[in-house]
C-alpha cells in the first residue's frame, strides 16, 4: 500500500521501500564487478582475522551475529575453529574495524572484548566513505599487499589498469592520495595505513590475511550508493577476499 501511494498515488522516483526483492545500488554494485552480494556465512566471523564493518552497527541491528560469532573472535574464543580449518597457518585473536561517523555501542563492546588495541574506528565525516575506502586500498597496491594470484586468475587485467589509474590515482604520489582522504574525513592519516594493514598485510609465513568485509544500510542507503558499495566491493576484490573461509 505504501509503495503503491508513494510511486502511483503521488507519483515520485525518490523512495526506497522494504517491498523490493533486492537493493539496486548493491546488487549492481556488486553484481558489475561480477560477484552476488552478502555471500558470507556466520562462520566466516569466527575465523576472519580481520572484520571490517562500514555503514553498520550489528550490536544493534544484529545483535545474534555481532555477540555470539564477532565478538568470540576478538576474544580469542574461536582460536581453536581457526587451527582446525587453517591447520599450518597462523591465528589469533580477530581485528575488528569499523567506519562510522558515530561512536556507536559496537564500537564500545568490541573494544571491551577485544581491547583498543585490536579495535580501530574510522569515525569519518558523513559521506565520506568512499575516499577513504579507495585511499586504503591505494595504500595495499603501494605496499604490495594485494593477491596478484587472484587478480590474475579471476579479473580482467585491463579493467585491473584502469581501476589503479581512475580510481586508486596510481599518478599521484600516494602521500597527496591519503592525506587528501583523511582530510575530507577528518580522520588521521596513520588510521588510513593502519586500516590497511590489518586488512591486507600478509601474516607471518607469507599467508594472506583473511579480511571478512561487511556492508549494511548506512553504505547501500546513501546518495552515493552505488560508488559507496563499489567501493568495498574492489577492495575484496584487490586483497582476494573472497570465496574462501573468514
Amino acid at each position: 500500500a505504501v509503495g503503491r501511494l508513494f510511486f502511483s498515488g503521488i507519483g515520485t522516483n525518490n523512495a526506497s521501500i522494504h517491498n523490493r526483492p533486492a537493493y539496486n545500488s548493491e546488487v549492481h554494485a556488486a553484481g558489475d564487478a561480477g560477484l552476488v552480494p552478502l555471500t558470507s556465512a556466520y562462520a566466516d566471523a569466527q575465523l576472519a582475522d580481520t572484520i571490517l564493518i562500514v555503514g553498520a552497527n550489528p550490536y544493534e541491528a544484529q545483535t545474534n551475529y555481532f555477540l555470539a560469532h564477532m565478538i568470540p573472535n576478538l576474544s580469542g574464543g574461536t582460536l581453536t575453529k581457526k587451527r582446525k580449518a587453517f591447520h599450518v597457518e597462523p591465528v589469533e585473536a580477530g581485528r575488528m574495524i569499523i567506519i562510522d561517523p558515530r561512536r556507536t555501542m559496537s564500537v564500545a563492546s568490541a573494544e571491551s572484548a577485544g581491547g583498543k588495541d585490536r579495535v580501530l574506528h574510522l569515525q569519518i565525516e558523513p559521506g565520506t566513505d568512499i575516499p577513504v575506502l579507495n585511499a586504503i586500498a591505494r595504500v595495499v597496491l603501494e605496499k604490495r599487499w594485494h593477491d596478484i594470484g587472484f587478480i590474475q586468475r579471476r579479473a580482467e587485467w585491463q579493467t585491473f589498469e584502469a581501476y589503479q589509474r581512475s580510481t586508486l590515482a596510481v599518478d599521484r604520489p600516494i602521500d597527496a592520495v591519503v592525506e587528501e582522504a583523511a582530510e575530507v574525513s577528518r580522520i588521521l592519516v596513520g588510521q588510513i595505513y593502519q586500516a590497511a594493514e590489518w586488512i591486507a598485510a600478509p601474516k607471518s609465513g607469507g599467508f594472506r590475511r583473511r579480511t571478512l568485509l561487511h556492508y549494511e544500510k548506512g553504505l547501500i542507503w546513501g546518495l552515493k550508493n552505488y560508488e559507496n558499495v563499489a567501493a568495498i566491493v574492489d577492495l575484496g576484490l584487490l586483497t582476494g577476499n573472497v570465496g574462501k573461509p573468514g
